[in-house]
């Protein structure tokens, strides 16, 4: 073959019956196997130059099978897609490394080329997600969501996922996030789909509280990102802030008695004095620091409070459990704020001890599903005992870590 295949990776099927033929009754005259292939003897003379020219590496041999061709279609598309147009890997990269793996004999892999192939694919993928959606099957038609708004410089985007998969179910620019219009592009889009809704979690947002309540008729769940970033921006900036200054103080007075120690003469009651203010300025830094250290804490807490089992024990927590463990944390959270002089003229802490119940829930669900599972199979005390005790926080903890 005188010319490289294009990015498609189709290797042309004169050379692909030449190399059969040749496999399949052992290498013979160019006449001969222009008889078996049926083609003129300048074309299988061409082949063969080409073949040769390409069988440079010791893998040259699987791209010239239909196989090979396939899996060199299926390589560059997908480093095409994922950094190409996902990453924004630029074409002349793309091609330096295609090179690296040594299949820029058998693929044109030219900066021009894989720029044409990249857009060829964007006008593809407008059509792909209709079609995989006309074809797929979902195994269960209520499903749980997470409802949100993110912003690209002006434009505003209305995001709605399907939490068990990660499938992004709506993504559209909208003007406003007013109930309305979210009622208007979500439940159309779950009708199309033929989906309905068990459990929408959100940010609290009303509009998107009222809409898991009065649009998609289920309970709205609280996320516990969203609980934990208000906490953040009440408490973490201005205690970042007193510790900075305080290092810089601390930085300064160092600086003073230094200087000072250097002198040739000098006053020991200015000595004194300068290591009082030295020490002081430390425990006021190390204040700072064990208040972060505190607060950090407080937020790891949080985030391991909200399962079934204790991260430290192991032991089962119902979700009355839970809850109390959150409101001994927003507890800690207000004395910290208070001792450190902290207010809190948003309510942020307020509105995160609102959310606490809808926090817990999720845990009460969790084990409502479980004692379900087990009452349907039947077992005997023993065995229901290790199964819930034993065997199900190694599977839990498991599944959350992979």
């Amino acid at each position: 073959m005188t010319k490289k295949t294009s990015v498609t990776g189709s290797i042309r099927a004169g050379s692909l019956l030449i190399i059969a033929t040749i496999l399949g009754f052992g290498y013979q005259s160019i006449r001969q196997l222009a008889e078996q292939c049926h083609l003129s003897k300048s074309a299988v003379h061409r082949h063969l130059q080409a073949h040769k020219r390409r069988n440079r590496h010791s893998m040259s041999y699987f791209w010239e099978t239909e196989a090979g061709s396939a899996f060199l279609q299926r390589l560059v598309y997908a480093c095409l897609y994922l950094f190409g147009l996902k990453n924004q890997v630029g074409a002349e990269t793309l091609s330096e490394f295609f090179r690296l793996i040594r299949i820029d004999s058998p693929v044109g892999v030219s900066a021009s080329a894989l720029r044409q192939k990249m857009r060829e694919l964007e006008k593809h993928l407008a059509g792909f997600q209709p079609v995989q959606e006309g074809t797929a099957r979902c195994p269960e038609p209520a499903r749980t969501v997470a409802m949100d708004e993110t912003f690209f410089s002006q434009m505003m985007v209305l995001i709605l996922m399907d939490l068990p998969s990660g499938y992004i179910l709506l993504e559209e620019a909208a003007g406003d996030r007013c109930y309305e219009t979210w009622k208007a592009r979500a439940c159309t889009r779950l009708e199309t789909l033929g989906l309905t809704v068990r459990h929408a979690v959100s940010d609290r947002a009303k509009a998107l509280v009222k809409l898991a309540v009065q649009g998609f008729h289920c309970q709205a769940g609280a996320d516990l990102f969203h609980a934990q970033y208000e906490l953040s921006r009440w408490l973490a900036l201005p205690l970042g802030r007193t510790t900075q200054t305080m290092a810089e103080s601390l930085g300064k007075v160092r600086t003073q008695q230094a200087k000072h120690l250097k002198k040739s003469l000098r006053a020991p009651q200015e000595t004194r004095r300068l290591e009082g203010v030295v020490k002081q300025a430390g425990r006021a830094h190390q204040d700072c620091l064990d208040a972060q250290a505190a607060y950090r804490q407080h937020q790891q807490a949080i985030s391991e409070i909200v399962h079934p089992f204790d991260p430290t024990t192991g032991l089962a927590q119902d979700q009355a459990t839970v809850l109390t463990a959150l409101q001994a944390e927003a507890d800690a959270i207000q004395v910290l704020a208070e001792a450190r002089l902290i207010p809190d003229p948003k309510g942020r802490l307020e509105k995160f001890r609102k959310q606490l119940d809808d926090l817990s829930q999720p845990v009460g669900g969790w084990w409502l599903w479980v004692h379900a599972l087990l009452a349907d199979c039947a077992p005997d005390p023993v065995l229901k005992d290790w199964v819930v005790n034993r065997m199900m926080p190694v599977v839990y903890w498991h599944e959350r870590l992979t």
